[in-house]
């Protein structure tokens, strides 16, 4: 009769563990939607406190790369990197260890460079964020000496002309010119073909340049991208964190 008791008891309290598992996960969701609205405003700290709300009450050990990803962009490194090793330590074997790891070490190097004194993350204070964009140095550069140089071979083209034209005012109609005009053709030649190798110089360096500058805003996107990738739900990394719960 006892065992009869229990069992009955416990037919009783199965639905019931259920609804109240199931309720756990309704609620876990709208923090989760909570969060990603928030993140959505630019509201990374709201948006940290959801994600880590839904977590504690799924579960779901993914819902931490939000949570340290909205930690991130609140300008909170060293937190950041707190909540990646909790979740390296929930998913022991997770694929992306490694790139976590080094993750976590760019963020306390962050962490330490804002705070040199070791007190913890502070307030909000103005740092570049990690996308902080392509590095258009060396494209800008090349451009910029393509620009010197047509410069210079417009100018020499120039002098080559004057020249051309004082020493055919010189001769006559038989192209015979005076002994003295000899050093000016000389000088006008060197000078018409110093032009034509500045010219071949200047495409060669705008080429360059633009083909540079394409390849480092190309870049430059696919980093931001790899950084976006460190935010995921429940389901697993995604490119931001409007994924379903």
């Amino acid at each position: 009769m006892p065992r009869l008791l229990c069992l009955a008891i416990l037919l009783l309290l199965v639905p019931s563990l259920a609804s109240a598992q199931q309720a756990d996960v309704d609620r876990a969701r709208a923090h989760h939607e909570a969060g990603v609205s928030y993140f959505d405003q630019g509201r990374y700290e709201e948006a940290a406190a959801q994600f880590r709300e839904a977590y504690q009450l799924s579960g779901r050990a993914h819902l931490l790369l939000n949570v340290s990803r909205a930690l991130e962009l609140s300008m909170r490194p060293g937190e950041a990197a707190d909540v990646l090793e909790e979740y390296l330590r929930a998913e022991p074997g997770a694929a992306d260890r490694v790139t976590l790891e080094g993750r976590i070490a760019q963020l306390r190097a962050r962490a330490a460079a804002s705070d040199p004194g070791g007190g913890g993350d502070r307030a909000p204070t103005p740092e570049a964020p990690a996308g902080a964009g392509p590095d258009l140095v060396g494209p800008v550069v090349l451009l910029a000496g393509a620009g010197a140089t047509l410069v210079a071979g417009v100018v020499t083209g120039l002098v080559a002309l004057d020249l051309h034209n004082s020493v055919a005012a010189r001769c006559d109609d038989g192209g015979v010119c005076p002994p003295d005009a000899r050093a000016d053709i000389d000088t006008g030649a060197a000078l018409a073909l110093t032009s034509d190798v500045l010219f071949g110089v200047t495409g060669a360096l705008a080429a360059g340049g633009l083909v540079w500058l394409i390849v480092a805003l190309a870049d430059g996107g696919d980093q931001e991208a790899a950084q976006a990738g460190l935010a995921c739900d429940a389901a697993g990394c995604v490119g931001s964190v409007r994924g379903t719960f």
